[in-house]
């Protein structure tokens, strides 16, 4: 659902429009509600065990210490 549309060409070789910009701004819209369902779901999980979840901003979390 989240691929990117395939190119495709006209019999003298021009490009045709393929609305790669909308599926763009529309797979945006879908990964990030994803995320915002799972976290809802999974804080509504921890709440009925008495469990905490913290999330963590994203920035700089794929770097590793230097040590």
């Amino acid at each position: 659902m989240v691929r990117a549309p395939k190119a495709r060409q006209d019999a003298a070789g021009r490009w045709l429009p393929n609305g790669r910009s909308q599926k763009a701004g529309l797979n945006k819209a879908i990964l990030q509600s994803t995320w915002g369902r799972t976290l809802d779901f999974t804080e509504y999980k921890a709440q009925r065990r008495n469990k905490l979840v913290l999330v963590v901003a994203p920035h700089h979390t794929s770097q590793e210490c230097s040590r």
